[in-house]
């Protein structure tokens, strides 16, 4: 069946309603009623013809909900050919389905027509009963039928309509609340899926900072010990790696104990990774590497802590980069407080192979400790710099101090 033979396919309800008006039309004629207080039958119209126009009037009301304007077209036209005939109770019917249908079927603005009509109809049935019988009480009872055939079907479909208008608002308001909790639910996942992301960014962040330094430190000073016969020497190689490896070990197990934990502080995992006052310490496992650490500034106090182990994290990764790509270059660290913004800057020369090499300063800002340092830097407000100037690799953070890292303006 094609979409617009479907239209066609009328409503169970309105074949009901076309059959129950053919049947009791066709009782009350035979009843002798049929000319409904109007003209009686007139006997010289066949009987097939009436059959006919009543037949047509029953089947436009079969599609008075489906197609509205083919049922007011073939109705209407009924109703015309039984007043045309001498008038009947059908016609009462059809009156009735044609104002009904248009207040209830149709658009707004043909429902106000349909109210114009029958106000209409109904003050020119007072007006002619009054004008032909010139008396009130004929003109009270043509009336009160003009207001039953006329305004109470107009008023029964508004109160339909009105009703249905509502039933459909209240199902648009319930999809659209369905719809607002459907989109909440994704919005709800979305968040918890970039929450579990932000979450396994910032545990490989303090995973790398905390112990990718310690394992780089271990395996520059154990190649460093392997390629020296200095026994003096390589025994502190082996005392620093031990610390190293140990300090590893307790800090990887208390990163542990701490995810374990339904609720970690923030903090927390910044403290593990030191601050300023190991900047030292980290000079000193770098020496023990082969390169030539200075350190200028050092432990700085009264620094907040998110400052101070940032300062701490990029201290370890240039060490650890420079003792990397620049083994036995000397390295500058400097660390200082300037107009309320802490400062650290790490500066080392290139070794003649980095220097020739085109993808050295690719490489390195590639690199997870580049990026880390950068974003944490970034998070704090502060700027960073990462970059290979003349024979140089200069590493660069402005950390400011104020409300944000834990110190008021």
């Amino acid at each position: 069946m094609t979409t617009t033979a479907a239209h066609w396919v009328p409503a169970r309800a309105d074949v009901g309603f076309a059959a129950a008006y053919l049947l009791l039309g066709t009782v009350l004629h035979l009843a002798g009623m049929g000319g409904a207080g109007l003209n009686a039958l007139r006997a010289d119209v066949p009987a097939a013809l009436w059959a006919v126009v009543v037949g047509l009037g029953c089947l436009g009301v079969v599609y008075r909900s489906t197609r509205l304007y083919f049922m007011l077209t073939l109705t209407g036209a009924a109703l015309l050919a039984t007043v045309l005939l001498g008038g009947s109770v059908f016609s009462l019917f059809f009156i009735f389905e044609l104002i009904f249908c248009a207040a209830l079927f149709g658009t707004r603005r043909l429902a106000r027509i349909a109210l114009l009509i029958a106000v209409l109809l109904t003050l020119a049935a007072v007006v002619v009963s009054w004008v032909v019988s010139a008396q009130w009480r004929v003109a009270l009872i043509f009336g009160l039928q003009a207001v039953l055939v006329f305004l109470v079907p107009l008023s029964w479909a508004g109160n339909i309509r009105k009703e249905k208008e509502l039933a459909v608002s209240e199902r648009e308001r319930a999809d659209a609340a369905r719809e607002n909790a459907r989109r909440a639910t994704e919005l709800a996942e979305l968040d918890l899926k970039m929450a579990v992301g932000e979450e396994r960014s910032r545990m490989a962040r303090d995973l790398h900072d905390v112990i990718a330094g310690h394992l780089s430190a271990i395996a520059l000073q154990s190649e460093a010990a392997t390629s020296r016969a200095d026994d003096s020497l390589n025994r502190k190689v082996l005392e620093q790696v031990r610390t190293d490896s140990v300090t590893a070990l307790e800090q990887m197990r208390s990163m542990i104990d701490l995810l374990h934990q339904d609720v970690v502080p923030e903090p927390v995992l910044d403290h593990m990774a030191g601050g300023t006052a190991q900047l030292d310490t980290l000079a000193e496992s770098a020496r023990l590497s082969g390169s030539e650490v200075t350190v200028e500034g050092g432990a700085t106090a009264g620094l907040p802590f998110l400052v101070d182990s940032t300062i701490y994290r990029i201290v370890q990764e240039a060490l650890t980069n420079s003792t990397r790509h620049a083994p036995g270059q000397p390295v500058d660290v400097r660390v200082s407080v300037i107009d309320g913004m802490a400062e650290v800057e790490i500066v080392n020369r290139l070794s003649p192979v980095a220097q020739r090499s085109s993808t050295m300063s690719g490489q390195r800002r590639d690199g997870h400790g580049l990026r880390n340092m950068r974003l944490r830097t970034e998070q704090l407000g502060g700027g960073f710099l990462a970059a290979e100037e003349d024979d140089r690799w200069r590493v660069a953070a402005s950390l400011p101090l104020n409300a944000r890292t834990g110190v008021a303006p």
